[in-house]
């Protein structure tokens, strides 16, 4: 376990920050290769990222902020406090500012790509949280429960030597969820290489799921939101939850009822007309309609009919 700081100056729950995100965006890039996104496209939402980031982490001390500050009013002493952070806080106000960003300002084949650009951004995300986790377990944050000797799984206690509930032996829940995370974006990373759309649903869906079931063996103090029953990720993983079911019902109502999808998509501005009357489907690959449209182009002296008339006679001669 890191329990010294690189150098004695950098923490190592730091560098697997800048470790994850640098991971993030070079997964990106590489996929948008892959997907053969236009290099225009890739650049606007490559930036469009960063600054999502940037929101992000804003968003999850923000978030976090507000989770201390309602569990201080709880206990009779109200006061807040800038301090922490949660993922799943940075998630959604990220997301939300990427969204956001790309309706307001993508047009055109850059708007067009939104929907792959989506993909790749879901097997990013957990690509990065995953170093995030393994940051988590060297900073003692985030652990499990106190494990104890007669427990089915004792085994996989560890014990803690800086952090709040260092000295005893806990579930390392970060590292159960950064195994997860890393099984998660390699499925997602496979969807996108075989253009398999259905990674919000999964995203969305399957760490919803797990991380509403990893909070029962949590065991530092995540703030609340007033409820005694639900820690407040649970809350937010029941919206990532409905997020993945909405994200199904689309894609049932887009088989069975195009014109209602069509809908969705105009109001999103997300359709053809609204790209430039470019369906999706080539705005995905210029370089191959560009190479078309030039393969197809007549000069206006019509030398190119008698050069096709020419061989038409010869090939005509040779049967």
């Amino acid at each position: 376990m890191c329990t010294e700081d690189l150098f004695g100056v950098i923490s190592w729950y730091s560098i697997w920050i800048v470790v994850g995100v640098a991971a993030c965006l070079f997964l990106y890039d590489w996929l948008c290769k892959k997907r053969k996104i236009t290099l225009k496209a890739n650049k606007f939402y490559y930036i469009l990222g960063i600054v999502s980031i940037i929101v992000g982490f804003f968003f999850a001390t923000l978030v976090q902020s507000i989770y201390n500050y309602i569990e201080s009013v709880r206990a009779g002493d109200p006061q807040w406090d800038w301090g922490g952070i949660t993922f799943m806080g940075g998630m959604f106000g990220g997301v939300v500012a990427f969204v956001i960003g790309a309706l307001i300002f993508a047009k055109g084949e850059v708007r067009a790509q939104f929907p792959a650009i989506a993909e790749i951004g879901a097997a990013c995300i957990p690509t990065a949280h995953a170093f995030g986790r393994i940051g988590c377990f060297c900073a003692g944050c985030c652990y499990g429960n106190e494990v104890h000797e007669h427990d089915a799984f004792s085994f996989l206690g560890v014990t803690f030597k800086q952090g709040a509930g260092r000295g005893v032996l806990r579930y390392p829940t970060q590292l159960f969820e950064a195994a997860f995370l890393f099984i998660l974006a390699i499925a997602l990373i496979i969807c996108v290489l075989r253009d398999k759309r259905f990674n919000a649903i999964l995203y969305f869906g399957g760490y919803g799921v797990f991380r509403f079931l990893l909070e029962f063996i949590r065991g530092d103090d995540r703030g609340s939101i007033g409820s005694s029953v639900l820690a407040p990720s649970q809350v937010l993983s029941i919206v990532c939850m409905v997020i993945a079911l909405l994200c199904v019902a689309y894609k049932i109502v887009k088989r069975y009822s195009p014109k209602t999808a069509l809908a969705v998509l105009r109001f999103f501005r997300l359709d053809d007309e609204s790209t430039g009357g470019v369906p999706v489907s080539e705005q995905a690959a210029p370089e191959t309609a560009e190479a078309e449209t030039k393969e197809n182009i007549v000069p206006e002296d019509g030398t190119q009919n008698e050069v096709d008339n020419g061989d038409a006679a010869e090939n005509g001669a040779g049967e």
